[in-house]
This record gives structure tokens, C-alpha cells and sequence, in this order.
């Protein structure tokens, strides 16, 4: 970066950029900080008003901030708040990853939403007389995005105070804050923008609605949902869709029951798939059961479950005619729709080093009684869930290396899993 202060009665002066080494550039990038002349010029001059949202605002991790003055919001009367003239627009590319590499062009969706600028400070006036005239008092009013990154700063601090639990994350709260925006307008496109754009992101934050939506007790991590898709091999591939309807990314494991097949995704917000190998026995088929698991933002594990389907992608349509469920050693296991069983209990993962994971689906909605027991029959724990779908951590490491038991009851299901402590 330079300055210039033309310092000569010449109202024009000339920019001349060279190359000083190298290849010649593909692509030539320049900010030029000024006044509003610029956009009082009578022929366009290609460029201004071009995207310049860049550095650390245009960083994936960061919540990047637009600016609105407070006086055209919907509190002071305006149905749709106005974007700022000099707020930044997004939509700049990245062409090299952090270590230099070329990459496709990468344009990340920035800014992400719009706060309010213009409010008064009792000791910040950079160019003096910053007082306006539009409100009643002699203080000193704040502009630009510096001034409306920090009111969105203090909702996403309220936020975390009303939560309680210090398990909301800097993506949950940059999609709850997305979710409840007042949509805005990009001054610079021809027509009303509806839903993200690169003037304003989501729109005007509204403080009440987002931090109303984690107040303590709410759960605001909804639930995701897990159904099988087809696949282009289903004699060796079987498909999965995860539907994620929270407005931010979440993790969660998988497991294939009664396989070594296990992973983990972040799934974005919609649908996200991934694929498992199918089951056989002696070139017999098996049904393939997948269960997922996350947490929700009281950090209890959830979960969801289903059968595999052996549809043909191209030519079958997914049914309950081609579910897994039909296949031979899915007898005794209920089923709340074709693809969602209960009555399910497995351990994963067996052998452990000390904590085993139950996963369990069950039909009763009594509580679920878990013993523990030694191989010569001595009861360690029993504990009683409420819940009678979720994920329940077993903590052995406390114990000696061997085999134990694990009985599980609820009503009239029973099921005992030989558990192997490493």
C-alpha cells in the first residue's frame, strides 16, 4: 500500500502500474480508497464498484459484515434496510491456496450478513465534527463496516450468554444469525435480490430473533435425517443421503452395523451423500444397516438409522420392493417405515481400549435398563436411559483387559453384546 496527496492545482493525475519481474499477470487486482467522485464520472470507468470485500474478511472462517445506517432500518421505519455506499462488495476470487498452489477459482459467499453503522461514540471522532444532524445529540456518530462488525459482535456475545452452555459454535451462530436476516437488496444488479448477494450477504441481522432461538433451554440443533439413495453397483455399493435442515454444518459419525465400516462428515447445510460397501456372507447378501450419530447443543448424542436399498440408479425408483429389510437376516427387527428399523442394539467400537458406544433404536418408550457384567456373571454398573433412541458412551477403563457383557432390556426386549476390552 502508498499514499499520494496531490498537492498541485491539477485536479487529474495518472496511475501507471508495471511489471517489476516475473511472468506477466493474468489477472490485475487494485483498491483505490477515495472519495465518492468516482462514481459521479459521466462514462463508467470499467471496474468501479468491481468487488473489493478481500484480507481476513473474505477468510472462510470469518462472519464478514455490511453496513447499514441505522436510520434506514426497519426500526426507524424502513421496510427494507439500505446498504451503505461504501460498504465492500463481495465476490473477489481466490486463485492459490495458503501454500501457494493454483486452484480453481474460489469465490466464497461474503459478506455474510449486514449490521447497523452510524450509532454514537462518546470518545471516537477521526475527522472531527462527526456529530450528524439526524439525531439529537452533540456526540459523535460512527461509520463503515468497522462500526457495524462490532454491534453484530455484541448479538453473537448475547447470543453465547443466553445459551449458557458454551457449546455454540462460530458456524451456528453465523447461520442463525443468515437465518433470521431481513432480506436487503444489491444496489449494484438490476432487480430485487432475493436470498444472499454480494452487497449485503443474508440481510439485516435481527438481534431478538437470533438470540430468542438459543435461549436456555432451547434445542436449536435439529435433527438429521438419514435415508438410503440408489446406487450405479448395488451388488457392492450401497448409497446414503443426509439431510442437514440447520442453517450451519454439523458433524456426525457413521457405522455400518456388523462391519468395520465406519467414518466421519461435516454435512452441510442440505443434502449430503456418501457411500458403503455392501454386505455378503459366503456370497450370500446381507442387509446393510447405517446408523449416524451427533450432538445436539446440550451435547447429548443423537442419532438416526436405516436399511440400505439395493435400487439401481437409472432404473429403479427406492421402495420398500428393494429395501435391505427383505433381505435374510433382518428378521426381529421392527420397523417404523421401510428404510427406519428399531429394536436395535449394537456396540461400536468392539474391541475398545476402555469406552464402547451403544447405539440403540428402540420401539418401547419405557426406560432402557444397561448392565454390565464380568465374564463369570459379576454385575459392574447398571444404569437406567430414558431415552430409548440415542447414543450412550460404556466407560470400562476402569477394568482389566478381557471379555465382558453388556445386557440390554427395555419391556420385552433383551439383548446381551459380548464386549472385548483391549
Amino acid at each position: 500500500m502508498f499514499g499520494y496527496f496531490n498537492n498541485t492545482n491539477n485536479p487529474t493525475f495518472y496511475l501507471l502500474i508495471v511489471k517489476y519481474a516475473g511472468p506477466d499477470a493474468s489477472r490485475l487486482k487494485y483498491l483505490l480508497f477515495n472519495d465518492a467522485l468516482f462514481y459521479l464520472t459521466t462514462n463508467p470507468i470499467p471496474g468501479i464498484l468491481s468487488p473489493a470485500l478481500v484480507g481476513h474478511a473474505k477468510a472462510d472462517g470469518a462472519i464478514a459484515t455490511a453496513a447499514a445506517f441505522y436510520l434506514q432500518t426497519p426500526a426507524y421505519g424502513v421496510d427494507t434496510p439500505v446498504v451503505e455506499g461504501f460498504s465492500s462488495v463481495g465476490g473477489v476470487a481466490n486463485y492459490y491456496d495458503i501454500a501457494g498452489n493454483r486452484i480453481a477459482p474460489l469465490i466464497r459467499k461474503k459478506p455474510d450478513i449486514t449490521a447497523p453503522d452510524g450509532a454514537n461514540t462518546s470518545f471516537f471522532d477521526p475527522f472531527g465534527n462527526g456529530d450528524i444532524s439526524q439525531d439529537a445529540d452533540s456526540l459523535p456518530n460512527f461509520f463503515g463496516t468497522s462500526a457495524a462488525a462490532p454491534h453484530a459482535a455484541g448479538v453473537a456475545a448475547l447470543m453465547i450468554d443466553a445459551q449458557k452452555l458454551h457449546t455454540l459454535k462460530p458456524a451456528q451462530i453465523k447461520g442463525l444469525l443468515s437465518t433470521h436476516a431481513v432480506d436487503m437488496d444489491d444496489p449494484y444488479t438490476d432487480g430485487f435480490d432475493k436470498g444472499f448477494d454480494f452487497a449485503t450477504g443474508a440481510g439485516f441481522i435481527v438481534a431478538d430473533k437470533s438470540v430468542g432461538d438459543v435461549k436456555f433451554p432451547n434445542l436449536f440443533v435439529k435433527d438429521l435425517d438419514l435415508h438410503p439413495v440408489c446406487s450405479n453397483d448395488p451388488a457392492h455399493t450401497r448409497n446414503w443421503e443426509v439431510v442437514n435442515s440447520n442453517p450451519f454444518e454439523v458433524k456426525m459419525d457413521w457405522i455400518v452395523v456388523g462391519s468395520n465400516q465406519h467414518g466421519s462428515l461435516t454435512v452441510q447445510p442440505g443434502a449430503t451423500t456418501f457411500s458403503t460397501n455392501a454386505l455378503s456372507f459366503h456370497n450370500t447378501p446381507l442387509p446393510s444397516i447405517v446408523i449416524i450419530d451427533w450432538e445436539d447443543n446440550f451435547g447429548f448424542s443423537r442419532i438416526d438409522l436405516a436399511y440400505g436399498s439395493g435400487a439401481q440408479c437409472g432404473k429403479d425408483a427406492v421402495s420398500a420392493s428393494n429395501s435391505d429389510k427383505l433381505m435374510n437376516g433382518a428378521a426381529g427387527m421392527l420397523t417404523t417405515s421401510p428404510d427406519k428399523p428399531v429394536n436395535l442394539a449394537e456396540v461400536y467400537p468392539n474391541p475398545s481400549a476402555g469406552t464402547f458406544r451403544l447405539y440403540m433404536s428402540l420401539a418401547g418408550q419405557e426406560q432402557t435398563r444397561l448392565g454390565l457384567y464380568s465374564s463369570d456373571g459379576r454385575q459392574l454398573q447398571v444404569r437406567l436411559v430414558a431415552q430409548p433412541s440415542g447414543a450412550v458412551d460404556i466407560d470400562a477403563s476402569g477394568y482389566k483387559p478381557g471379555v465382558y457383557f453388556l445386557k440390554v432390556e427395555q419391556g420385552g426386549f433383551t439383548k446381551t453384546i459380548k464386549l472385548i476390552r483391549n
